[in-house]
């Protein structure tokens, strides 16, 4: 199975997308922001580098301090 994603600022463009999809026998699916937020999140996490182990102490350490910017 292919998987493609287009993104549209334009409702009648997605309409005529879905339209063409259909009739070409192509399934179509609209995804919701959420969806959209767990896809970028797991593209995030297959890239994130795992070789480096951080102690449970460490985390609390720097989620405690304001000073320190997490995010």
């Amino acid at each position: 199975m292919q998987v493609a994603i287009l993104q549209t600022e334009d409702k009648a463009d997605l309409k005529l997308l879905a339209e063409v999809a259909r009739k070409m026998g192509i399934r179509f699916k609209v995804l919701t922001e959420e969806q959209k937020e767990d896809i970028g999140m797991g593209l995030l996490m297959k890239e994130a580098d795992r070789s480096e182990k951080v102690s449970e102490n460490e985390i609390m350490r720097k989620l405690a301090d304001p000073t320190i910017n997490v995010v």
